[in-house]
């Protein structure tokens, strides 16, 4: 039973006709030639309906912004970059070291590929906004260090910004989408917290770098068709040196996975 439904049964219950009327004797009639209790019903219906348009169109409003919001979050991207045609998504990478005097780190790579792009010969280049996240640690002989990065790179194609660009090979057909830009380095992006033997702690603020191996060795291929890139791979052993250990203390293992997900509006 519908709430305008409902509220028009318990009036028409309150205003009953009492036994009297109910055996014959005449109802008093208002002005209008209904009786009160009908005059009220058909007001409470009225009222409600109008209540029931109102909250209806506010639901179709609420459903709409839904349906929008749903659309851009599973673009999975922030910074605007759906508002824009073209190559969109996001590219993942998790790396993780060990390694001798309790070695220890773990980052994450985030790019949010995607906004204006921009034809270049036979290339597009489309900007992304970088975001790194790593931690760590060490404990030898009394002494202990760990350090906390947060860094973030604006979404442009400018030096020292992320930059990939999609190749067609007319010949062949065949698509390409890799990074071009160079590795990024930004300063004061994190802490480092030492601590000696006797209690005595010092904090230094630390560089984050763009961690190897970077996607300049990986490309994501496809057609001149092609309109979604989507896939990981995972890389069991990864040198050292390119993971770009804080204070490495040398000897230590390096595992690391990439994940994308890019599709062309």
């Amino acid at each position: 039973m519908t709430l305008a439904a409902t509220v028009l049964s318990e009036v028409s219950r309150t205003f009953a006709p009492t036994k009297r009327q109910e055996c014959g004797a005449q109802a008093p009639v208002g002005v209008h030639g209904t009786s009160p209790q009908r005059r009220l019903a058909n007001w409470a219906e009225k009222s409600l309906s109008s209540v029931n348009a109102t909250a209806q169109a506010d639901f179709a409003s609420v459903s709409r912004r839904f349906e929008t919001a749903t659309a851009q979050a599973a673009c999975a991207l922030h910074c605007n970059v759906c508002d824009f045609s073209g190559w969109a998504g996001t590219i993942t990478m998790t790396a993780t070291m060990t390694g001798p005097k309790h070695y220890s780190q773990s980052a994450t790579e985030t790019y949010f590929v995607g906004g204006p792009s921009t034809p270049q010969g036979n290339q597009t280049l489309y900007p992304a906004e970088w975001d790194l996240t790593q931690s760590g640690q060490w404990a030898d002989a009394g002494y202990t260090a760990s350090w906390q990065l947060n860094a973030s790179s604006p979404v442009s194609c400018a030096p020292q910004d992320v930059c990939f660009a999609e190749v067609i090979d007319a010949p062949s057909n065949k698509l390409s989408f890799a990074e071009i830009s160079s590795p990024l380095q930004l300063t004061n992006s994190g802490q480092l917290v030492q601590v000696d033997p006797n209690g005595q702690s010092t904090t230094t603020r630390i560089e984050a770098f763009e961690i190897q191996p970077q996607l300049h060795g990986i490309t994501f291929q496809g057609t001149a068709n092609t309109t979604a890139l989507t896939g990981n791979i995972s890389l069991p052993s990864v040198p050292e040196a390119t993971c770009n250990g804080v204070q490495s203390p040398g000897g230590s293992t390096c595992k690391a996975q990439w994940s994308w997900d890019l599709s062309k509006q």
